[in-house]
């Protein structure tokens, strides 16, 4: 997995930001805030990038805790209407 691996599903956050690869991902785990590192959502979203950066077939599950993460801080941008 490098940084241009692809997400298995991109996610939108509402200020119009995408998360479509992984350097996506590591690029925002890095400004998360003290207080954001410590909630345990985030760190279960860090710790599954980390796993998947040793085991590949991680990554959804890495991108489903992340996903968790952002609608935990009502960071997700809402589903397109059908």
């Amino acid at each position: 997995m490098t940084f241009v691996t692809p997400l298995p599903f991109p996610l939108e956050l509402k200020d119009g930001r995408r998360f479509t690869v992984v350097g996506d991902v590591v690029a925002y785990f890095k400004h998360l805030s003290q207080v954001q590192q410590e909630a345990h959502y985030w760190r279960r979203a860090i710790q599954m990038f980390d796993t998947a950066a040793q085991e590949p077939t991680y990554l959804r599950t890495a991108t489903i805790c992340l996903q968790t993460a952002l609608l935990m801080e009502h960071l997700l941008a809402d589903p397109p209407a059908a």
